[in-house]
């Protein structure tokens, strides 16, 4: 009867309109061990209903552990995930505070919705894409400090990720905060400060060689020079404009915790504390943070759990185009001018600011009742509240007038879930079952208002707009687990999704999954070469099923046919996990396949229709890969080495396109497209041939020696036919090899991280490889390789002549560079005082260490850094102009009492 009440009471919150976004599913009792300790150990695995024994799970799952997550000095969930599991890939897009990063698990599955796994917190999913634009605003998963995380689980393969349903097609990233430990009141002091700086700075003239140039190029179009000899002479180096916009900024993390409680109630709180000053000026990010967590036992039936967090986040970003102004300001103007009308990067970073200030509230509730012994039923309530603004003052170059945006955003997120699990245990079997339903509505609210100055007379509105919508979602699901002897496993799974976002005859997806294992050798004890053999498959389905806007029922932005359904995404894993040498080795090996067969597209419509696109499930989409993962414990005694290397390749393939070519970015230094055949990062355009040396080779009126030649392939001398496949942003393969060493009391940890065989678009040699001379004062400066363009008296080069034809700035391989790198991405040094001087003072423990951070990029590419671009992903491996990712030094401690 307790269940049809629940039951009505979740209908009555969410009419059968709704149904479930991404519900989270919930097991805290850990049924196979036998024990209520929410905290897992190093030899479980959170499956996210609940958690096994590494040894008893089927699917393809990866654990990061807290001690991982406090080896590298981050401050997003995202950036730590980086080289730290086979098969995913995270690329920092900026080295903006605040900035998010793209996570991609096992490639990429949809082609115009997000590529991001879905992220569950404590068993609610965090919604973390706000306003459909994901750089409108900074990534809220800052909000989560780190120190407070316990483990991160990442589900990869359908066995696993199929019952978080129509989100869980990009992998699920199950996030565990710590709890409270009984009988242990700690209370621990975390501190580190920081100096962050540009890894390098970009080779550009100086401004003798800028105004010697400027007149050369002139003298070349029979003009005066613009600059005299004397003029020329004094500039001298000029102005350095990298120096004056890049700092070395400051970096200080602080965080208080404390944990402990009785066997009945335990808790866990914390508070910290961030400030980090980005390295170019009038950037930084500050966040504040509290957290509350709470166990309780009531009687011996009940228990009750509570999950809190309170964030601030106030954040600092710089104009898009500042680092732009900064490469392309002329060297020979001072950093205060304000005469010459030119781009100066200072001032624009002064006097266009932005600032964002988001604030978090996240909660979750649940009660959970054991009815008899093997039975249990459990109630949860989450809410998921986000509230941003964003304001912008701009000032126009070449009037006073003041354009002053602000943004306000709102979301919230309410849950229920209801669920009913059973297990049972006799002689060699073992048997759990679940079941399950779950409502959740997305409320967003949207208002941007811009207000204008003209010529500094006061502001009065210039425009406004808002919109609304409301999402709605509703599930069923169901699990269970067998195992006989430990040696025999099988695990199934099936969720049932509707979303208001689809018509009724689409709104319900049903998205089953079956995984398998075969423990063949288990030996722990012996003195064998093998110790552990398991083999391990899975096959299911998983689905993408939202896209911004307004449910069915609603207006949309785009129209919508009714036929569209979610993306629905098969996918089989082989898997295989050895061990070795008494247990000295730990092998992991993963064969996978992702098809998508309905993945919707974005096709322009009839400019009569009155909507600018039209949404149809139609293209193809493969996912093929191989993961491995090796630990080692190398040394041991007094002096130990414990090691861990991943390796990851994956190929996409663009299977189906219904014959369409589907242009996504197509501007004269841009074309970026989806093509049948080709991968997802495809790059198409013109493959050069050295330059035009004389003019019986010319092909037009506008072309010269010393422009750009471009290879004629199919004959028509047409260079839009001519595009060609010059590479992929999508890598070859990616790794990583983290080792931890120790002596005594002294602890190194050294972590590498490499990306094979991708390719990125360079656009700023688009601008610094090429040089026009202009009549005012804002000729744009360029590299320094332009000291050897190309001349009649210097023809052997790859540098277009000065004043060149603007067709040398096509998009072409000439703007393609390799994007493989080996990265020193952490080295911590570290010494833990002795017992002798922490009993003294009454700690538990103390830790001094030293750390630094991408200290050495090992890489051919020209630009900043090799990691660029992706978070939409269109613009996956896309170099325009690019906030730089630091170089950081750290010192800090740890203090437990």
């Amino acid at each position: 009867m307790k269940q049809y009440l629940l039951s009505f009471a979740l209908f009555s919150l969410f009419p059968l309109t709704a149904l479930s976004h991404n519900s989270s599913f919930l097991l805290s009792n850990n049924w196979f061990k036998g024990t209520q300790d929410t905290t897992l150990t190093i030899d479980s695995v959170n499956l996210g209903n609940h958690s096994l024994f590494r040894s008893q799970f089927t699917g393809a799952i990866s654990t990061i552990s807290q001690k991982q997550l406090q080896q590298v000095a981050v401050i997003s969930v995202d950036h730590a995930l980086k080289g730290q599991v086979a098969g995913v890939q995270v690329t920092q897009n900026s080295g903006m505070p605040g900035a998010a990063a793209a996570v991609r698990v096992r490639g990429i599955s949809t082609l115009f919705n997000s590529a991001e796994p879905l992220y569950v917190l404590d068993g609610v999913p965090f919604i973390q894409t706000l306003s459909g634009n994901a750089n409108s605003f900074l990534s809220i998963l800052n909000s989560i400090n780190i120190n407070d995380i316990a483990s991160i689980e990442i589900l990869k393969d359908a066995g696993a990720a199929a019952i978080y349903g129509t989100r869980a097609s990009n992998g699920v990233v199950l996030i565990t905060t710590r709890r409270g430990q009984a009988q242990s009141n700690q209370v621990t002091f975390d501190t580190y400060f920081g100096l962050q700086e540009a890894p390098r700075q970009i080779p550009l003239l100086n401004a003798t060689e800028y105004a010697e140039l400027i007149n050369k190029a002139l003298k070349q179009e029979s003009q005066a020079p613009k600059y005299s000899a004397a003029e020329v002479k004094a500039f001298g180096k000029g102005t350095n404009w990298q120096e004056e916009v890049f700092r070395t900024a400051p970096l200080l993390n602080n965080q208080l915790s404390y944990t402990g409680g009785t066997q009945a109630h335990r808790f866990f709180a914390s508070a910290g504390y961030l400030n980090q000053q980005g390295i170019v000026i009038q950037s930084g990010l500050r966040r504040y943070n509290f957290r509350l967590n709470y166990d309780g036992q009531i009687g011996k039936n009940l228990k009750i759990s509570i999950s809190s967090l309170i964030s601030t986040l106030k954040n600092q970003p710089t104009d898009p185009n500042s680092i732009y102004y900064t490469l392309t300001a002329p060297p020979v103007f001072k950093p205060n001018d304000t005469t010459n009308h030119f781009r100066n990067p200072i001032r624009l970073l002064r006097e266009n600011t932005y600032s964002e200030e988001g604030k978090l509230l996240w909660a979750n509730f649940f009660a959970e009742y054991q009815i008899k012994p093997g039975l249990l039923v459990k109630a949860q309530y989450g809410v998921n509240e986000i509230k941003q603004e964003s304001r912008q003052i701009f000032h126009a170059r070449l009037s006073n007038d003041i354009r002053y945006t602000k943004i306000n955003y709102s979301s919230k997120t309410p849950m229920l879930e209801a669920t009913l699990r059973f297990h049972k245990s006799w002689q060699k079997h073992t048997f759990f079952l679940l079941s399950g339903f779950a409502g959740q509505q997305l409320e967003n609210s949207y208002i941007n208002k811009v207000n204008l100055s003209r010529s500094g007379n006061g502001f009065e509105e210039y425009s406004e707009e808002g919109k609304r919508s409301k999402n709605k979602f509703f599930s069923y699901f169901g699990q269970f687990h067998y195992s006989f002897n430990n040696r025999y496993f099988i695990s199934a799974s099936v969720r049932k999704d509707g979303s208001s976002q689809f018509s009724p005859p689409e709104r319900y997806t049903a998205l089953p999954a079956i995984a398998a294992a075969w423990q063949v050798i288990h030996q722990q004890q012996s003195k064998q070469i093998v110790q552990s053999l398991k083999f391990r498959t899975s096959y299911g389905l998983t689905a993408y099923g939202q896209f911004s806007g307004n449910d069915m029922d609603h207006t949309n932005s785009g129209f919508i046919d009714p036929t569209i359904h979610p993306e629905v995404t098969k996918q089989i894993n082989l898997g295989a996990d050895l061990q070795l040498l008494s247990n000295h080795i730990q092998l992991t090996t993963d064969l996978y396949q992702r098809t998508t067969s309905d993945a919707i597209v974005l096709i322009p419509a009839a400019s009569s229709a009155g909507y600018s696109y039209f949404r149809k499930n139609l293209a193809g989409l493969k996912n093929q890969g191989l993961e491995i993962s090796i630990n080692s414990h190398n040394l041991k005694g007094a002096v130990t080495w414990n090691s861990s290397f991943t390796f990851a390749a994956n190929k996409n393939i663009i299977t189906d396109l219904d014959g369409l070519k589907i242009v996504l970015l197509n501007t004269r230094n841009r074309t970026f497209l989806y093509s049948e055949g080709q991968s997802i990062g495809a790059i198409n355009g013109l493959k050069t041939d050295g330059l035009y040396q004389s003019q019986d080779q010319l092909p037009n009126s506008y072309t010269l020696p010393g422009d750009v030649k471009y290879r004629n392939l199919d004959k028509s001398g047409n260079l839009n036919s001519n595009q060609t496949l010059l590479g992929s942003t999508h890598p070859a393969f990616t790794y990583s090899f983290n080792n931890d060493l120790s002596f005594k009391n002294f602890e190194l940890n050294l972590f590498l991280q490499g990306v094979q065989g991708d390719k990125i678009y360079n656009e700023t040699l688009v601008h610094l490889n090429n040089f026009y001379t202009t009549g005012s004062d804002n000729t744009d400066n360029g590299s320094r390789r332009l000291l050897q363009h190309w001349s009649p008296q210097h023809t052997n080069t790859s540098i277009p002549r000065l004043n060149g034809s603007y067709s040398n700035t096509v998009f072409s391989d000439q703007y393609i560079e390799n994007g493989s790198f080996l990265r020193v991405r952490q080295l911590t040094f570290a010494y833990n005082l002795p017992p002798k001087f922490t009993l003294s003072n009454k700690m538990l423990l103390a830790k001094v260490y030293i750390s630094g951070q991408n200290l050495f990029t090992f890489t051919r590419y020209s630009g900043y850094d090799p990691e660029s671009g992706g978070l939409p992903i269109a613009e996956q491996g896309l170099d325009a102009y690019n906030y730089p990712i630091p170089r950081t030094y750290l010192a800090g401690i740890r203090i437990t009492w």
